[in-house]
């Protein structure tokens, strides 16, 4: 490799794995600038703990995949190295390498391993087109039909600046009068795979309807896994907050509004409604639905129920298979059928 005066970093989702690899960095080669590249909701943080090590360059999106425009790095100045840290020795981060090779100029390319290993690209035009084709293929789930419908709708609804991406025969449904709106710079992966459950979960569709008048609202990038189901009635309103996911086969049904902060784990198998669809007793009054409020950082555990009327603060922990009911106060910690407060815990921050 010739002389790197100039490296350029892709963050790693570890802030600490985040500080030893520019450390390594450094090391390996002294007296280079070194620039990272910090998403939104770590850049201050970044700038103000890293600055001794590099300079920290916003980041507009989320995700670092081939879904981001090529624009969006368009003033990015080329350097001698573009590296990629990793949390592991590489397992799963095919997208980040794709996305490393077609969007941040350099004149080489590498991988930082969670060991501090350094690892370049290998060199020539096959290497490059597989890497490429493998970052692809993880995207769409090697499906063509998936890519051309995700820059049809990204067209229809991300006004330039954000995209929706499919994997496999997954899709979004807006009826006539329907709206989806995506925030600046937003990715939302619909049918998403994590690279570490290809093989073990069921690679099936996730199906979101939009009906008329309804209205689904992303406030950045969010992942909808595989097997999701999101039916937004007439009339009716869903918001998935920026970092958000909703785990495989988990469901959202709204008729009046279902509110998802940032920053939200949805566990697998999960059911938020916000309606009994029906009446329950003889009152013609009787109100059948009412919105459902997760404020931001929330997690909740697989197979839990969130029902009618729940609002649940910031940070809040509901445990597996509980059924919610009511409301609960940020921290706290929920549980059971029906849920009951079990404690209060300290506040954290999920990025």
């Amino acid at each position: 490799m010739n002389a790197v005066r100039t490296i350029t970093v892709l963050r790693s989702a570890d802030l600490a794995l985040t500080r030893a690899g520019l450390e390594a960095l450094a090391g390996r080669f002294p007296g280079a600038r070194i620039t990272l590249l910090a998403q939104p909701g770590v850049f201050e943080h970044c700038r103000e703990t890293l600055s001794r090590l590099c300079s920290v360059t916003p980041y507009p999106f989320r995700d670092f995949n081939l879904a981001v425009p090529a624009t969006a790095l368009a003033e990015l100045p080329r350097a001698d190295l573009a590296v990629a840290l990793y949390k592991n020795q590489g397992q799963g981060y095919q997208e980040v390498d794709a996305f490393l090779l077609a969007r941040v100029p350099a004149a080489a390319h590498a991988g930082l391993t969670g060991a501090m290993e350094f690892r370049p690209f290998p060199a020539g035009r096959v290497a490059r087109l597989r890497a490429l084709w493998e970052g692809w293929r993880r995207l769409h789930g090697s499906s063509l039909t998936a890519a051309l419908r995700s820059c049809s709708f990204s067209r229809a609804h991300g006004g330039g600046r954000s995209a929706v991406v499919f994997c496999g025969d997954s899709r979004i449904v807006v009826d006539p009068g329907g709206r989806v709106e995506l925030a600046p710079h937003a990715l939302v992966r619909v049918g998403y795979m994590p690279p570490e459950w290809e093989h073990v979960r069921d690679p099936g569709r996730a199906v979101v309807r939009v009906q008329a008048g309804g209205t689904l609202s992303f406030g950045g990038s969010v992942n909808l896994f595989a097997g999701v189901r999101v039916n937004v009635f007439p009339g009716a309103r869903v918001h998935i907050g920026e970092g958000s996911y909703v785990a495989f086969n988990s469901r959202v049904f709204a008729e009046t509004e279902v509110h998802i902060g940032a920053n939200c784990a949805i566990s697998w198998d999960v059911e938020i409604f916000d309606t009994n669809f029906h009446r329950t007793t003889m009152d013609p009054n009787e109100a059948v639905g009412a919105g459902v409020h997760v404020d931001d950082q929330c997690w909740i555990g697989a197979g839990a129920r969130i029902l009618r009327g729940v609002r649940l603060g910031r940070g809040v922990v509901v445990g597996a298979q509980s059924v919610v009911k009511g409301s609960f106060p940020d921290g706290a910690v929920a549980a059971g059928n029906p849920a009951v407060q079990k404690s209060i815990k300290q506040p954290g921050v999920r990025i």
